[in-house]
């Protein structure tokens, strides 16, 4: 059966763990507000690029934090 094929209802509840679930699998899309906080992303991982230019950070640079 093609994984397509099996819904969410179809499976047991904690069935799936991280361990079963790829690096760069979890889309931003994928996530619940307030699901992420910052203790949970890896130090150098967030990048200028990477950063929305419409989110007002209040003047802070958060880059300066990250050493970059």
């Amino acid at each position: 059966m093609a994984l397509s094929k099996i819904t969410t209802n179809s499976l047991a509840a904690n069935a799936v763990t991280s361990a079963a679930i790829a690096n760069g699998e979890i889309a931003p899309v994928d996530l619940a507000a307030n699901s992420v906080n910052t203790v949970q992303i890896i130090d150098g991982s967030v990048t200028a690029a990477k950063i929305d230019p419409t989110v007002d950070l209040g003047g802070i640079n958060p880059l300066l934090f990250a050493g970059q």
